[in-house]
């Protein structure tokens, strides 16, 4: 992504990305380090395919993240991200499979285990 991309992301005078503004991209990708930011979940908001490396930090919703076969609902690259833009361009040439992990994200994740039902039933228990 550009500099002109990520800027056009963040309201003028702020450091923060709007969800409405940052879920217009086709994907969306989630970037952890050494520490656990939490804002996945709200990337799971948005109807994208949601791209990240293997998962270091684990949230209630991580057991129904599903990365390959008919149900796959995100999708995984290496931890140095050096397969990304080949990842990127394969699903570009497949937009169908594309939209069907996009599909699936939704129906599985911010429909079911990310509503705010879902989320009050956790915090209850």
């Amino acid at each position: 992504m550009h500099k002109q991309h990520v800027a056009s992301l963040r309201k003028p005078g702020e450091g923060r990305s709007y969800l409405a503004i940052f879920c217009r991209w086709m994907f969306v990708a989630d970037v952890k380090g050494e520490s656990w930011s939490g804002g996945a979940k709200y990337k799971h908001n948005c109807y994208s395919v949601f791209v990240s490396h293997k998962l270091a930090w684990r949230e209630v919703y991580t057991g129904a993240m599903v990365d390959s076969g008919p149900a796959q609902n995100w999708v995984f690259v290496r931890d140095d991200w050096s397969n990304l833009e080949e990842t990127l361009q394969g699903l570009l040439a497949d937009p169908a499979k594309a939209k069907k992990i996009a599909d699936n994200s939704v129906r599985t994740l911010r429909d079911r285990y990310l509503t705010p039902a879902a989320e009050a039933c956790y915090w209850r228990d």
